[in-house]
């Protein structure tokens, strides 16, 4: 059953219920295949409305399996949060004190294609340093960042899956 609309699916891929509707299920609605990559330890898949092939490859952090850097981890909570919240989330400047602890002194966002950049920086009080980022979202559904506190950066992975209306599974790569 589809988490968001409440549609059933039988074994053939058809329709054969949809809760709010009492006449016949569209043929149309099956389920089809789509591509799947298994990239940096997360399961990827292409979805385009009309059946096209995907238009870019899932990104790839270069460092991803050099021995240099410390093993990535992989952390996967359930969390009450809608997905475009997640997109909208890189827009809102004035999260990122309350939220992350670095008020900003600068700030910028641009989108290319299937971009969504954002740059920011600003005092981080914890570790009694600058903290610069650079993030990108992907797709939608994929955030890589690359932080930089002083010497030291780190890269950071989000990738999420809706589950049902207002919650996502939330798998975190750091």
């Amino acid at each position: 059953r589809c988490p968001y609309h409440g549609w059933r699916y039988a074994p053939d891929g058809s329709v054969d219920d949809i809760p709010y509707y009492n006449g016949p299920c569209p043929k149309s609605a099956a389920l089809r295949s789509y591509p799947v990559r298994d990239v940096m330890n997360c399961i990827m898949m292409w979805f385009d409305p009309d059946g096209g092939e995907p238009e870019y490859e899932p990104p790839i952090i270069k460092e991803w399996g050099d021995g240099q850097w410390l093993p990535w981890e992989l952390d996967q909570l359930e969390i009450a949060h809608h997905p475009i919240e997640m997109i909208d989330n890189m827009a809102d400047l004035h999260h990122l004190g309350p939220a992350h602890g670095a008020p900003c002194e600068f700030f910028e966002t641009e989108i290319h294609d299937h971009i969504y950049v954002q740059r920011q920086g600003g005092f981080l009080k914890l570790f009694n340093a600058m903290l610069y980022t650079f993030t990108c979202y992907i797709g939608p559904g994929i955030l890589i960042g690359k932080d930089f506190y002083n010497d030291m950066e780190y890269y950071h992975i989000i990738a999420f899956t809706p589950v049902e209306d207002g919650k996502v599974i939330l798998k975190n790569i750091k």
